[in-house]
């Protein structure tokens, strides 16, 4: 895998169980540092501000087709895809020094492969499962490691049970797939919340990369940036307010 450091660009990446958010969150931020950037600031040494989203275009249609329990079709067609836009998208806009917000990264495959890959499907969330669980996280690491960066950032949104419910009905209606089960969606955070429970030095040890959790509470996504995001992304970036022309 490789590191962060290892490219003159940074990778945002936003992620979370479907309904809190991200999807909006990604591109707010990538609107409000693309305005920032183009009218009257720096962050240097950056040359875009680009906003990318997994699965791509070219695999989301195969990817929402396939059955969500036959893990191992899906976390196959999740790598192609991340192989196929690291080569061909995200390492040439890193090589130039772009700044990339990114809806959903591999952690995502930790999370939903990883649930179908421990068996959670049929309710299991014991202490043996969640080890069973830690080790299918080394072992999809490990085959992603050939073509996935580590984010400089990465940001998890959650959000309340309901508000998710209701996100989900009203966006979805009768195309409810097996993910958006309450009892599923649970267990989707559950894990996310899991992952965050690591120390640093654990998640340095397997390649996890290390996490931020943004708790929308229901706020508008101009409050949950101008209240949370904003400050971290300026200083991550350097930003600096350049003077007006004359």
């Amino acid at each position: 895998m490789f590191r962060s450091g290892d490219f003159p660009g940074k990778l945002f990446v936003f992620e979370g169980p479907d309904g809190v958010g991200k999807t909006s969150l990604s591109k707010y931020a990538h609107a409000k540092l693309l305005d920032l950037h183009d009218n009257g600031g720096w962050f240097p040494g950056a040359t875009r501000i680009l906003w990318m989203r997994q699965p791509t275009t070219r695999w989301r249609e195969k990817i929402k087709e396939a059955d969500p329990k036959n893990w191992l079709q899906v976390l196959y067609m999740f790598m192609r895809d991340r192989e196929r836009q690291w080569e061909e998208e995200l390492r040439p806009a890193l090589e130039d020094r772009c700044i990339v917000v990114m809806d959903r990264y591999f952690l995502s495959s930790l999370v939903y492969q990883g649930l179908c890959f421990s068996a959670m499907f049929r309710g299991e969330l014991e202490h043996a499962d969640k080890l069973r669980y830690q080790r299918n996280v080394y072992d999809i690491i490990r085959g992603h490691s050939d073509f996935v960066v580590h984010p400089y950032m990465t940001f998890v949104v959650d959000e309340d049970d309901l508000i998710i419910h209701e996100r989900l009905q009203a966006s979805r209606g009768d195309t409810i797939d097996v993910f958006d089960e309450n009892s599923i969606q649970t267990r989707v955070r559950e894990i996310y919340r899991y992952l965050l429970s690591w120390d640093i030095d654990d998640c340095l040890e397997v390649g996890l990369p290390t996490m931020t959790t943004i708790h929308g509470r229901g706020r508008s996504i101009e409050s949950i940036f101008e209240d949370d995001l904003r400050g971290m992304l300026i200083r991550a970036l350097g930003y600096t307010k350049l003077a007006s022309p004359i």
